[in-house]
C-alpha cells in the first residue's frame, strides 16, 4: 500500500501528469464549430459566384440592347431570332458571330402610344422586353422604351 501512495505523490508532484489531455467532448465541440465556420465561407462564396453572375447576365444583355437599338428592322413586334441577325451589318470577326448565332432572343413589344401629327409623321412608342437565352441555359429579361418616327 505503502507503494501505491508513492506513486500518487510522484503524479502531484508531475505538472505534466496533472494536465492530461482534451476531453473527447471538448473536441467535439471544436469540431463542429469549426464546421459551422466552414459552411458560413462557402455559402459566402456561394452567394458571391450567383450575384457575379447575374451582373454579368444583366451586362451582356444591355450589350445585346445596343445591337437592338442600332438596328431599324427588330423591335417593334414581337419577334424570335439569334442575335447575329442584328448585326449582319457589322464588321465582326468569326468566333464572336458564331458565339451570338447560339444566343436565342425573343423580343416582346407592348405598344403604348400611336400618333399621327400634323406634317403626317407617325410616331410610334412602345415598351421592349428582351429576353435573352445562352446555349448554357441562362435566361436574362430587360425591357426599355422604344420610339419611332416616320
Amino acid at each position: 500500500m505503502k507503494q501505491s501512495a508513492s506513486v500518487w505523490d510522484m503524479h502531484k508532484k508531475n505538472p505534466r501528469a496533472q494536465r492530461g489531455g482534451f476531453t473527447l467532448l471538448e473536441v467535439m465541440i471544436a469540431v463542429m464549430i469549426l464546421s459551422v465556420v466552414i459552411m458560413a465561407l462557402l455559402q459566402m462564396y456561394a452567394n458571391g459566384a450567383h450575384i457575379f453572375k447575374s451582373v454579368n447576365m444583366k451586362s451582356q444583355t444591355n450589350q445585346y440592347i445596343s445591337f437592338l437599338v442600332a438596328n431599324k428592322k427588330y423591335g417593334f413586334k414581337n419577334d424570335t431570332f439569334s442575335l447575329d441577325k442584328l448585326v449582319d451589318e457589322f464588321e465582326i470577326e468569326d468566333e464572336l458571330r458564331r458565339e451570338l448565332r447560339d444566343i436565342k432572343v425573343e423580343l416582346l413589344f407592348d405598344g403604348i402610344k400611336n400618333s399621327v401629327s400634323s406634317s403626317s409623321t407617325e410616331f410610334e412608342m412602345g415598351r421592349v422586353v428582351l429576353k435573352s437565352s445562352n446555349p448554357s441555359g441562362d435566361v436574362a429579361k430587360t425591357s426599355f422604351l422604344r420610339l419611332r418616327a416616320e
